[in-house]
């Protein structure tokens, strides 16, 4: 809607991508973008996974947590 106006401030990644593939037509750096972006997703997405995995399991059949009972009890 505002194109990145006022000093490129609205400016997102994803929208950076498209319009230097697409508008400027420099595909090369529209894709380069676009990787750095999906790396970056990819990072993030397999730290969260790990941060919750580190948590108890949920009982998904009565929808609460279930508490981990330490070995040798």
């Amino acid at each position: 809607m505002s194109q990145g106006e006022p000093a490129k401030t609205n400016l997102t990644p994803a929208y950076l991508s498209y319009r230097t593939a697409f508008r400027e037509f420099d595909y090369g750096s529209g894709a380069a973008i676009s990787f750095v972006l999906f790396l970056i997703i990819i990072v993030l997405t397999l730290i969260q996974r790990r941060v919750i995995s580190d948590r108890d399991p949920v009982d998904r059949r009565r929808g609460r947590w279930r508490r981990r009972v330490p070995e040798g009890s």
